[in-house]
């Protein structure tokens, strides 16, 4: 057996692994998820709102007129 032939059936090992860590997480995530249309739509209604929410404090304009992405207006 080469080196490459060893490392070819570490990198097959490896991929393996990963995909099945992945359908793992993937199962996991789909039984984790609502079911229902109203949940569904709700989620994909307000998560947005949460975000853009979340996130527009951090962002303003300082009092001089120049923006600010920190949100506090230098001194």
């Amino acid at each position: 057996m080469t080196s490459l032939d060893l490392g070819l059936a570490t990198l097959r090992s490896a991929a393996i692994r990963v995909s099945l860590l992945w359908e793992h997480l993937s199962r996991w995530l789909k039984a984790l998820m609502p079911k229902g249309l109203y949940a569904r739509s709700l989620i994909i209604i307000v998560a947005p709102m949460v975000i853009l929410q979340s996130w527009s404090p951090s962002c303003s304009w300082s009092a001089t007129g120049t923006w600010s992405p920190g949100g506090s207006p230098p001194r």
